[in-house]
Parts: structure tokens; sequence; C-alpha cells
């Protein structure tokens, strides 16, 4: 969900989701009626093909808009739109970009960096989740700055571990936030620091805990760490 604060716009909401199997984006005016200056109707859904469901929505400094999730299970999908609610065609081609990552993959999160896209989420190569990260140009192609070829992953265990949110910090670095089960079985809090182009993950030195608490509630999550050990970060 996002609240226009100021522009044009300004107390309209818009809201993103996922619909008979498409991508939903909708937006209300002030007094909570559909926009019908958004696509005519105040709400536009898009199709990838097959089994589609979108997760995130982000808002440009231009006032596009960028829904992210999944398509089919196996790959991440991106769509942008221009304010009136149609697809932009500037973003590779037609306003939607699929990536695989090679088996199952979930699409979860979404944020802006330098006008550059960022989607979290997982993949599941050879039987277990791992972390997942795409980057993409203002355009929609990979950015080849980031990790090579726009995507990287990251175990931290060989169990299962689940992205649910990014954040981009004031120095460029990069915070995915998730949970990731251990060795023994239980699931703890999962974290990862990403340069700006690095493809390994950085630490994140000095967090306990209750640091991670605090730092989940700043980065959004919509879950409560329940592990009563110390949790880990990638070294």
């Amino acid at each position: 969900m996002h609240v226009y604060g100021s522009g044009p716009n300004a107390g309209k909401v818009v809201v993103s989701g996922y619909s008979n199997n498409d991508f939903v984006l909708a937006r209300y005016s002030s007094t909570g009626v559909l926009d019908t200056s958004f696509d005519g109707d105040g709400k536009v859904t898009t199709d990838f093909g097959g089994n589609n469901y979108g997760y995130a929505l982000a808002v440009q400094a231009d006032g596009k808009l960028v829904v992210a999730g999944e398509s089919n299970s196996n790959a991440i999908a991106v769509a942008r739109y221009n304010d009136n609610g149609s697809l932009d065609t500037s973003f590779d081609g037609d306003g939607k970009v699929t990536t695989s990552l090679g088996g199952v993959v979930l699409g979860r999160a979404l944020t802006i960096q330098d006008g550059k896209l960022l989607v979290a989420g997982s993949t599941n190569v050879g039987g277990s989740y791992d972390f997942a990260l795409t980057r993409y140009n203002s355009d929609g192609s990979l950015d080849t700055t980031f990790d090579t070829d726009g995507k990287v992953t990251v175990d931290f265990n060989g169990n299962p571990d689940v992205a649910y949110a990014v954040r981009v910090q004031s120095d460029g670095k990069i915070v995915v936030a998730g949970s990731g089960s251990a060795t023994d079985g239980v699931t703890d809090f999962a974290l990862a620091r990403f340069g700006p182009g690095e493809q390994a993950p950085s630490p994140v030195p000095g967090l306990t805990t209750w640091g991670l608490i605090a730092l989940a509630v700043l980065l959004g999550l919509g879950f409560v760490y329940q592990s009563r050990r110390k949790a880990r970060t990638t070294a």
C-alpha cells in the first residue's frame, strides 16, 4: 500500500495484490472511492501467463508504480505502470518482466535503489529454499553490475531460508531479512547484507536478538521473532 503525501494525487491510496491469478493494482481517492483517472475504473490487472501473485508495491520518484511478485512459482515477476494505470512500455518493452532463478521461486519484497529495482525472495534449487535477490535497471533489464548477472542467492545452513523484506542503507548497502532454519530444525531470524555490487553478503556486526527484533520492526516485517537463541548473521 502507498499513500500519496503530495502532488496531484495527494491523499489518494494505491494498493496491490492478486486476483484470479493475475497482478491487481487499485487506486482510491481520499474519500475511499475508486479513482477513475486510474485506468478508467480505478483498477487494473496484469497477466504474465499462468498463475501470478503480486506481493510488493513501490512508487518511483517520477510517480510510476512498480509491483513485484512471482509467476507460476518459477520466476520473479515485475510490472511497472504509468500514473494513469497503463503498463509502462519503456520497461522491458511491454511493462513487465520475469526472471528465472532455477527451481521454485518466491518473490516477496521490493524497494528502489537510485532508480534501480531490488526484488527479494527465495528460490528452491536442490530441495531447499535460499534467499534470492535481483536488481533491475530502470529499463527492466537485469543490472549486470550486481553480481555480474543481476541476481544472487544466499544459503545459511543448507536448510530452508525465506526472505520477506529488503531495504537500502544510506551507504548503499542492501539488507535482506527473513527466516532461516538452523541445523537443529529451529526457525531463526535470518539477515544478510550486501554491498552495492557484491557477490557475497557482508556480516552485520553487533546485532543481538533484541537488536534484530528492532530491525525487523524498522523493516516492516509481518512476523514476530520467536526463537530464544541469539540470531545469526552471515559470515
